[in-house]
């Protein structure tokens, strides 16, 4: 086996040629592995195709191992081994460069000890934050311990190290969760009631904020083409209930990146890049399936974004859908979300408010719905947090009935709306008996089947939904089995009969027996192919 050499049952020496150092004599690169010949092969080649990369990054893998600084540039380089957003990447940076690298970069990680981390976090706690003037948080100093122990775990994953020093630390830093603040209901309408003095722009990002939870660069991300609106069942009491509902769908955030970022040739590919902004603004994907939503907001904040698209247009801007939503007051750029920071900040000072930050109207949005007994996992759902569960990772149209709950409940406290009724229509029926889709309109068809079924259908599977539907209408009213035989005929004139026969059926105060589907399986198995 080339390059490697068994010192003893299970234990094998690799060396590989590092060219010569500078004095001449030849450097090489020696790792031991514990196993088997097939784990020493193995590690073999993935030491040869490190080498390979960092001989083209312009780095060199000394004798005994990498340095912590080539160990967390090949970390945060391997995006197969962990998936980071681009704020993470800059924190972990920011961590880095600042307070773990100028102590430690140099040595090489198999020669840090745990009492070489120790002296480190002691360092930091009698360092004084120049921006606080006190002296470093636990916390902060936490979260230098948490990269420390990520890089040292990696290391061990890659076979570089036996055992993962911050890991016996006596005194690791301690987290410590500080209570956010927040603003309360009356707090909240002060705010609303100043924002009528504020630019159109500065007050739609402001009263969006309150009412959804998004946090800043979600906000930012918003195109036109994700605000929609369509008519949606809502059962109340027994009674059901159709309302038209603004549905706001977070696909994207704006991420500010350094020219450093820009230049790495994979940069777009490894954070997941969607596009190129401006040229310091880039567009990304949520850096999780759950940030990625849709949830219902009140019509009073559908208005406002209204209001301001009027104002683009009257002011020679015509949005297209695929426009970013906020932009500069010249219209000519994207508005970048620092300056929404600035702004609140300066709109907090201007009016004597209570100093909240931007990300704390998150944290006032969720207290206020935590308030009003909206369920936790529901106000986890919409504000996008990975937690609690299962019910959280897939957003579907459940949810988003589940969030109508929400928006009726803040309709009601907040802005007083009613909720018109609206009831089913004859001919949706007979549409679904005679499965054809034509007979009625599209909303009351789609309502109806959407509120039977409790899934969000489209036109794709609008005839298996049909199918099943008029299988449960017919199960539940043994009174329409006559006129399944006509369906089953679909005579021309057997349709104006049977549309005669549902009218009559209305006429003479026959109550059609309807409820949402208990048990969907048995439908679905028969009238939906996976």
């Amino acid at each position: 086996m080339k390059n490697i050499y068994q010192e003893s049952d299970g234990v094998f020496r690799i060396e590989l040629s590092n060219g010569f150092r500078d004095d001449g004599t030849r450097d090489r690169i020696v790792e031991r592995v514990y196993g088997t010949p097939e784990d020493a092969i193995k590690r073999r080649d993935e030491m040869k195709a490190l080498q390979k990369q960092m001989k083209e990054e312009g780095l060199k893998a000394e004798n005994g191992g990498y340095t912590l600084t080539q160990t967390a540039k090949i970390y945060l380089d391997d995006t197969k081994y962990q998936k980071r957003s681009l704020t993470t990447i800059r924190g972990y940076k920011q961590l880095l460069n600042n307070w773990i690298l100028p102590d430690l970069g140099d040595i090489k990680i198999r020669s840090i000890t745990e009492q070489d981390l120790e002296k480190l976090y002691d360092k930091m706690r009698n360092t004084i934050n120049p921006q606080t003037g006190k002296p470093l948080s636990e916390t902060y100093i936490n979260h230098c311990h948490k990269l420390i122990t990520s890089i040292f775990n990696y290391a061990k994953k890659k076979k570089w190290l036996l055992s993962n020093p911050a890991e016996f630390v006596i005194n690791p830093p301690k987290l410590k969760i500080k209570q956010r603040d927040y603003y309360n209901y009356e707090e909240m309408m002060e705010v609303f009631e100043l924002l009528k003095n504020y630019d159109i722009r500065f007050r739609t990002a402001i009263f969006t904020l309150f009412n959804t939870g998004f946090r800043r660069g979600e906000l930012g991300g918003l195109k036109w083409k994700d605000i929609t609106k369509r008519k949606m069942p809502i059962t109340e009491n027994g009674v059901r209930k159709f309302q038209t509902t603004h549905i706001i769908s977070i696909n994207r955030e704006l991420m500010t990146v350094s020219k450093e970022m820009q230049e790495d040739p994979d940069f777009l590919k490894k954070y997941d890049i969607i596009e190129q902004v401006t040229d310091s603004l880039v567009a990304i994907k949520p850096k999780t399936d759950k940030s990625i939503r849709k949830i219902v907001v009140v019509d009073e904040v559908y208005d406002v974004f209204m209001e301001y698209k009027k104002y683009q247009i009257d002011n020679g801007f015509n949005p297209s859908d695929d426009d970013y939503i906020f932009r500069t007051l010249e219209l000519n750029s994207v508005w970048h979300p620092d300056y929404i920071t600035k702004e609140w900040a300066r709109f907090i000072k201007d009016n004597n408010l209570k100093p909240i930050t931007v990300h704390d109207i998150r944290h006032s949005h969720a207290t206020y719905l935590l308030s009003i007994g909206v369920p936790p996992q529901d106000v986890a759902r919409r504000l996008g947090h990975s937690e609690p569960s299962t019910t959280l990772r897939i957003y579907t149209h459940s949810n988003l009935i589940q969030d109508q709950k929400i928006v009726s409940m803040m309709a009601s406290n907040i802005f007083n709306n009613d909720i018109p009724d609206v009831e089913v229509q004859p001919l949706t029926l007979l549409s679904i008996l005679v499965n054809d889709s034509t007979l009625t309109n599209d909303d009351d068809l789609f309502n109806t089947l959407e509120w039977l079924t409790h899934d969000n259908i489209t036109r794709d599977d609008l005839d298996s939904y049909m199918n099943m539907c008029k299988q449960y209408i017919l199960d539940s009213n043994p009174n329409l089995q006559m006129f399944n035989q006509a369906i089953e005929s679909i005579d021309p004139e057997l349709k104006d009969k049977l549309l005669g026969g549902i009218f009559a059926i209305f006429d003479n105060n026959h109550e059609l027996s309807l409820n949402p589907i208990s048990d969907i399986t048995k439908y679905k198995d028969e009238n939906i192919s996976i």
